[in-house]
């Protein structure tokens, strides 16, 4: 069972001298019981046998507390007559900036502490869990492995990974050739700032490398594309 609340507040600017512009910001929680992200599979069995309130917590990558998107569209004038307006008119700009909050997360022991044979064990939180001191994010003393028999009482998907703020843009023009036949030539950019887009944190507790973020979202991309239409 899941719960979901949140606020929407969107904003458009109708096309102005070619110009297109709108907004949009989320303020969002969702709360599950369990997340199973293998519907029609073998499912997620319940970390404690038999509790289903001790998997109850954020419902995990798919839930963000904030997220802010501004689209806009620009259809660039002719600058001149005569070959540098046939040139330069007809050029249309895109842009999409988009920031966002973390995804949620659980840490686990990598150990059946509880010994019950059940997966993804939490540990005890006996400090502040974070550090973000370059790409050690967590902290690992803020986090003990239960006693034998045990479980932890870190909340499920309670910890928040890193934000992302990314900067698509986009420029196409079409030809035409005949009636119905037309070119379009479309270049895109895709992370057009190039920054570091981290994913989260290495979560279990018995890793060599916990806590520390050791991947990220794609790099600054450029594509080049032509259509024909007919």
């Amino acid at each position: 069972t899941s719960v979901y609340d949140g606020l929407l507040l969107s904003a458009q600017h109708r096309a102005t001298k070619g110009l297109t512009l709108s907004a949009n910001y989320t303020l969002s929680r969702c709360i599950s019981d369990l997340v199973n992200y293998e519907p029609a599979q073998a499912g997620i069995p319940l970390t404690k046998p038999g509790d289903k309130a001790y998997d109850r917590g954020s419902c995990g990558v798919s839930d963000r507390r904030h997220i802010a998107n501004v689209s806009t569209v620009y259809q660039v004038p002719a600058l001149s007559k005569g070959v540098v307006g046939a040139i330069t008119r007809d050029w249309q700009v895109s842009g999409i900036v988009r920031a966002q909050t973390g995804n949620f997360y659980s840490v686990t022991t990598g150990a059946d502490n509880a010994l019950s044979g059940t997966p993804n064990q939490r540990p005890n939180l006996i400090a502040n869990p974070y550090l973000k001191n370059g790409y050690q994010w967590l902290n690992p003393a803020a986090f003990a492995a239960p006693a034998p028999g045990t479980y932890g009482d870190l909340k499920a998907n309670s910890l928040v990974g890193p934000g992302t703020f990314n900067v698509d843009m986009g420029l196409s023009r079409s030809f035409k050739a005949g009636k119905e036949r037309e070119f379009q030539f479309r270049a895109e950019i895709f992370n057009l700032l190039n920054n570091t887009q981290l994913q989260n944190p290495v979560t279990a507790l018995t890793a060599s490398n916990f806590g520390f973020i050791t991947a990220a979202y794609d790099p600054r991309i450029i594509q080049l594309a032509v259509k024909f239409g007919f």
